[in-house]
């Protein structure tokens, strides 16, 4: 049996999500500051809740096969998304990277971010010896 959406659900869908979006970035443009754990813990609890509210009434519109399928998909692809973060730690630990909150804290010069030597204090000549 072939899944049938009507035009009416792909619209309000991707209306949904493109308002989601839109509130996602208002808010981030409103307030730009330094986003801390609970903060990003609340907003990943959101989108979960979204996600789940959408499953549910996916499969109640469209039947417990479809719904298991939208429910493994998502658990798949969220998978994907964490195994991302563990890469996107380990970049940023290797490479040292700085927020623009600690270069304020030590008042270094932004524009100094470039040099390798600035990151840590050591001069680059001194740090291409070891």
């Amino acid at each position: 049996m072939d899944l049938d959406i009507s035009g009416l659900t792909w619209t309000l869908t991707i209306a949904l999500i493109l308002g989601l979006l839109a509130l996602d970035l208002v808010l981030a443009s409103v307030r730009p500051h330094q986003v801390g754990f609970a903060e990003a813990a609340a907003w990943s609890v959101f989108y979960i809740g979204v996600a789940i509210a959408f499953g549910l009434w996916f499969t109640a519109a469209h039947g417990g096969d479809y719904g298991t399928e939208f429910f493994a998909g998502y658990i798949v692809e969220k998978s994907l998304s964490v195994d991302n973060l563990f890469a996107f730690v380990i970049i940023v630990v290797v490479l040292a990277t700085v927020t623009v909150t600690s270069m304020l804290k030590t008042r270094q010069d932004p524009t100094a971010v470039a040099h390798a030597g600035s990151l840590t204090g050591t001069p680059d000549h001194d740090r291409a010896e070891h």
